[in-house]
């Protein structure tokens, strides 16, 4: 599984999406529309999400950043 930034029709959108086989081919599944890039950036969607992924895995870890105000 992971995260896609795709661009439609001039907007930037982030997915989540998981690689599946299907007739001996493999092909991307979209799981979830994450939303408009920039918005789920300014949120802080993505990073809450990452924070909950990381609180589950077992052979890597998510660090906690934080950068200075600009």
């Amino acid at each position: 599984m992971f995260v896609r930034q795709k661009t439609v029709n001039g907007y930037t959108c982030l997915f989540l999406v998981e690689n599946v086989r299907e007739s001996g081919r493999s092909k991307q599944h979209i799981i979830r529309n994450l939303g408009p890039k920039e918005a789920v950036l300014a949120a802080g969607d993505l990073d809450r999400l990452l924070g909950s992924i990381g609180r589950f895995s077992e052979r890597a870890m998510v660090h906690n950043v934080i950068l200075p105000a600009p």
